[in-house]
């Protein structure tokens, strides 16, 4: 079974790889300088080896500022540390590479935080009409927007524009990456339609050791939902499982002020 500890490890190799690749490519180009006898050509090859290397270097940083971003934000929970990850990101990407990374990072932090009218804002940023794929992102956050907002006209049409876009068959090239389970955004629809017997449908099929920490604390919540619609009793059990996972972020701070 795939786990983050494979990840690493597979990280790992593959940093060692670029390494050796690297030091391969660099001693075979200095070889070739150091056997060219035109100081013209020598000079156009340590031009082009001093390039490629300082962006090799460059893109291999940030690759890994952007895997601390990650491991920060989905694996610790950790707001502070995924934003400190993310600014060093923005500063060293010259040719910003990593720019739809900071907007849909935008998404996760400022929903998980309960900064709504960020998100709002940065739902504007024309990115998100460029694939399939981000209009997906833009509509499951809309449609937490509008949960939120208690905008019951909005809610109904984007979850039925999200079911749509999971389950009727499109051309392969407008086929959206399922980032989202949408057992669980059909679970936290029903649970907004005051429908305990679906929504608890919809969580038995959430695949609990597929998701992250981050996405387990939504997972928990929702869970902590049903239960309260259910009456069972049991529903800070699974908000307290939430709060042992992160504690600040928005949905578990609010969860007992809105029960």
């Amino acid at each position: 079974m795939f786990t983050f500890r494979s990840l690493i490890l597979s990280e790992r190799m593959r940093s060692f790889m670029m390494i050796v690749i690297l030091v391969v490519f660099v001693a075979f180009g200095v070889q070739i300088i150091l056997n060219e006898s035109n100081l013209t050509t020598q000079i156009f090859y340590v031009v082009f080896l001093s390039f490629f290397t300082f962006f090799f270097v460059l893109s291999e940083v940030l690759r890994f500022m952007h895997r601390k971003m990650v491991y920060a934000l989905n694996i610790k929970v950790d707001h502070p540390k995924a934003l400190y990850w993310l600014s060093k990101v923005q500063k060293f990407d010259l040719i910003k590479e990593y720019q739809q990374t900071y907007v849909v990072f935008k998404t996760l932090y400022h929903r998980d935080l309960g900064e709504f009218d960020e998100l709002k804002k940065t739902l504007e940023h024309l990115i998100f009409q460029r694939s399939s794929s981000l209009k997906l992102i833009d509509k499951v956050n809309r449609f937490y927007i509008a949960i939120e907002e208690k905008n019951d006209e909005q809610v109904q049409s984007l979850y039925k524009d999200i079911y749509d876009a999971y389950f009727i068959k499109t051309k392969k090239s407008h086929t959206p990456r399922y980032v989202y389970d949408i057992h669980q955004i059909s679970a936290d629809y029903y649970i907004y339609k005051k429908n305990a017997s679906k929504a608890h449908d919809e969580l038995q099929q959430v695949l609990l050791d597929r998701l992250n920490p981050r996405e387990q604390t939504y997972y928990y919540v929702s869970f902590a939902k049903y239960s309260q619609l259910k009456q069972k009793g049991t529903d800070l059990v699974y908000w307290n499982k939430a709060k042992e996972i992160a504690p600040n972020v928005h949905h578990v701070v609010n969860y007992v002020k809105e029960s």
